[in-house]
């Protein structure tokens, strides 16, 4: 048994008392919500099995996602844990824990286990799918099918448990993970173009911030590890993201590009900005000059070497 969060965190500040109020919530909740993409879990479409094909999924998805009102409980839609959740869940309390906020350590072996739990089956490796099949434009992507995102955010969470509680199982997961990375999603095209299949291993697509969280997990894992297959790999990816998002932004000032892309990754927002990343009003986006632009790889890597 676990302490209740209202005992096991102090409420010595009002910031504080809103952390304790949040943390009791989800945990009321064992830990489970809703997302903006789980309307394919809706039980309607099993007890009406003629609007279980493309357009109904995506046609209610888009409706969920952009609805002011949660109605999934009216459409039979579950609140399930989702790994990707979980994985936040344990690098925010490992955090609370580091900075005195968070007393009980329990809570993160407990999400350790919970992650044990939904890791995806039939797989040797450590990796994770959403707890919801989801509708793309072209495909349904199962009930814990192993994708990138998912499953690099929860590597992420795993190694940050061994750097502050050098927790050497979850070191062993996140490089089982990395391996996963490596060895079923990373593709390459001759030698200029690299990537990590997303949102399945079949599928050869350049999104960039899934490449960017891919590199980043596997730089991490190099860290801890020394093996040099996690490093060549990560780099060559995060390159040949660099310099396609590049030509985005020069994309801006030809006019190519009119608003602001909502899929741009939140990891090269900083970079960006380290090369004058554009005003924005109304999320409408002014013109780059082009040099700027282009200074964005050689930003990322200094001194110049490319593969």
């Amino acid at each position: 048994m676990h302490m209740p969060l209202a005992q096991s965190l102090p409420t010595d500040n009002q910031l504080e008392a809103k952390i304790l109020k949040l943390l009791a919530y989800c945990q009321a909740n064992d830990w489970a919500g809703y997302d903006p993409y789980d309307a394919a879990n809706s039980k309607a479409f099993v007890a009406l099995p003629f609007l279980n094909s493309r357009l109904p999924r995506l046609v209610l998805t888009q409706a969920l996602k952009w609805s002011p009102i949660n109605i999934r409980r009216l459409l039979l839609i579950p609140k399930t844990q989702n790994p990707k959740a979980i994985a936040l869940f344990l690098s925010a309390f490992l955090k609370l824990s580091r900075i005195g906020v968070l007393k009980k350590g329990d809570f993160v072996e407990l999400m350790i286990e919970r992650l044990i739990g939904l890791r995806s089956q039939g797989i040797s490796y450590w990796c994770w799918g959403y707890s919801f099949p989801w509708q793309t434009r072209t495909i349904v992507v199962p009930t814990g099918a192993p994708n990138l995102v998912c499953t690099t955010f929860v590597g992420h969470a795993l190694v940050d448990a061994y750097e502050q509680r050098q927790d050497t199982r979850s070191l062993s997961m996140a490089v089982s993970t990395a391996e996963y990375i490596l060895d079923k999603l990373y593709w390459t095209d001759g030698k200029s173009i690299a990537g990590f299949s997303y949102p399945l291993p079949h599928l050869r697509n350049q999104v960039p911030n899934a490449n960017f969280l891919g590199a980043a997990l596997l730089c991490r894992v190099y860290k801890h590890t020394s093996k040099q297959k996690f490093l060549g790999p990560a780099l060559k990816v995060a390159r040949c993201t660099a310099d396609a998002a590049s030509r985005w932004l020069v994309g801006l000032r030809r006019g190519a590009v009119t608003t602001m892309d909502r899929q741009l990754p939140y990891r090269l927002q900083p970079v960006c900005a380290s090369v004058h990343w554009p005003r924005c009003r109304n999320n409408r986006l002014r013109a780059v000059p082009t040099g700027r632009a282009r200074v964005l790889p050689s930003t990322l890597f200094p001194r110049g070497r490319r593969t």
